[in-house]
């Protein structure tokens, strides 16, 4: 999945209890660790907040079951990121309630271009 993401791609997560930033190199141990404490993942994109040709904001939920215990869980993120020639060139990883953030990153990011 690292082919999916630029060189220089980087995750920043604005959330208060965050992920460290990753890059890259980074992508494969960021899966990894989502397939080894869940199975039978799978991912529902909950609303699309903005979007234009190269940004999109929107928030989704990964549900699944723990591996241990066989238990389900969701975990809901609001993700916003910049997409050129069909890679990942960063993203923004925030509570999903915290719309107007979002937005307000959308409307900087759009502007940039």
């Amino acid at each position: 999945m690292a082919e999916l993401y630029t060189k220089d791609f980087r995750r920043v997560d604005h959330r208060r209890l965050a992920w460290e930033e990753t890059g890259q190199t980074d992508q494969r141990r960021f899966y990894e660790s989502f397939f080894g404490i869940g199975c039978e993942l799978w991912a529902r994109i909950v609303e699309v907040l903005a979007c234009d040709d190269r940004v999109i904001a929107l928030s989704w939920t990964v549900h699944g079951r723990h591996r241990d215990g066989g238990g389900t869980f969701e975990m809901p993120i609001g993700d916003l990121m910049v997409i050129e020639d069909g890679l990942v060139h960063s993203a923004d990883v925030y509570d999903p309630n915290d719309r107007d953030v979002m937005l307000g990153r959308f409307a900087e990011l759009v502007k940039r271009a």
